[in-house]
């Protein structure tokens, strides 16, 4: 993280977070390296859920995982990789409702599937629809796409997510969705 930091990253992301016992460990290791160096970045934390909205390893609920993590006071917490948007909705939904910060989701264009071109089922339109229920929602304030997804698929088209409400639960929210790309 110091490498990172002293190569100018602007923020610094812990992510596919499949135990939260190891997000918990990079957050210390954040705190500590902002502490000895007495400054501060945004932090953002997503973590990859099960079907049911378990953190992979550990098995956290969405409202545990929240908590284990909101201490560092992140710029956004939220989902990513995982099961895909239609298998993520609800978990999300539950996190924005709890999350007293910003939200992202960044999907996998749906589960695996080794016939599918990209190795997984959906097309570009598919996740255009999928994430513009998700931004219509006000479920998130950070969009983007996982594992199968091209620039096509996270690249919006007019009016996807940037004219709709977004997440607002106690925090000033932005008036547009952001997009995120994970490379």
């Amino acid at each position: 993280m110091k490498a990172l930091v002293e190569g100018g990253s602007d923020i610094l992301l812990v992510e596919t977070i499949f135990d939260t016992l190891n997000a918990k460990a990079a957050l210390v290791a954040i705190s500590a390296l902002f502490a000895e160096g007495d400054f501060r970045l945004p932090v953002m934390i997503s973590a990859a859920v099960g079907p049911g909205g378990e953190t992979m390893i550990s098995g956290q609920v969405t409202e545990a995982y929240l908590n284990a993590v909101r201490h560092i006071r992140p710029l956004s917490i939220g989902m990513n990789c995982s099961v895909g948007p239609e298998k993520m909705r609800p978990h999300l939904q539950n996190l924005a409702s709890k999350c007293d910060t910003f939200v992202s989701a960044y999907p996998n264009a749906g589960d695996p599937d080794p016939l599918s071109p990209t190795g997984f089922p959906y097309l570009p339109e598919d996740m255009e629809r999928l994430m513009g229920d998700f931004a219509a929602s006000g479920f998130l304030n950070f969009a983007g796409g996982c594992c199968g997804n091209t620039p096509a698929h996270i690249e919006p088209s007019p009016g996807r997510c940037e004219t709709r409400p977004a997440h607002r639960a106690g925090v000033e929210a932005r008036d547009a969705v952001v997009r995120l790309a994970a490379v």
